[in-house]
């Protein structure tokens, strides 16, 4: 668990987040929700979580979020020019795109999600430009972790409740063959005890 919050504080602290900001979270699986976690503690105006998947909403409320929604055609239009930060968190060209047009004048685009790099996006120049947006990316977990351990040690990010699956070793061949059908937001694996 350390490692991927590891890699989540590099991309958070690209962005200067401050308690009159709205922010939107794209994707509310494992890594937007310890995104959702640290910008909870620094006591924003909104935060408000973009997340398909209905079985997700909940815990994200639980964890900080004002407002999670599903990302429908009308609820995307609600979104567009909204918000001081948008941290996307999925990787897709879709949720890419949406990132750039959520943003307000003035706003922060951090993309953090993975995307296959063969991915191509569409972003008018224009709109980054009268906008004014400041768009970052962010790369691994350059000297993070101990802050990380800190962070959990301290019970400030919870990652027990993060974890929707754990499974034993004997049990990999069978979920690597099954994985895509079992709704695993984060999986760990248990030695026996």
């Amino acid at each position: 668990m350390v490692e991927p919050l590891g890699c989540v504080l590099h991309g958070f602290k690209k962005v200067d987040i401050r308690p009159i900001h709205t922010v939107l979270l794209i994707g509310g699986g494992f890594i937007g929700q310890l995104f959702l976690q640290l910008v909870k503690r620094q006591g924003v105006a909104r935060i408000v979580v973009s997340e398909p998947a209905i079985e997700k909403h909940e815990a994200l409320l639980a964890l900080g979020a004002d407002e999670v929604v599903q990302p429908t055609a009308l609820i995307v239009e609600q979104l567009m020019a909204r918000f001081d930060i948008v941290i996307e968190c999925v990787g897709r060209k879709e949720s890419m795109e949406l990132a750039f047009d959520a943003a307000s004048k003035g706003g922060q685009v951090l993309l953090f999600g993975v995307a296959n790099p063969s991915t191509q996006i569409q972003v008018s120049p224009f709109a980054i430009f009268t906008k004014e947006l400041r768009i970052m990316g962010s790369f691994i977990n350059p000297h993070t972790h101990e802050e990380a351990i800190a962070l959990i040690e301290q019970q400030l990010v919870k990652v027990e409740p993060l974890i929707s699956h754990r499974f034993s070793l004997d049990q990999v061949p069978q979920i690597m063959s099954d994985y895509a059908q079992m709704n695993v937001t984060k999986g760990v694996i248990v030695h026996p005890s």
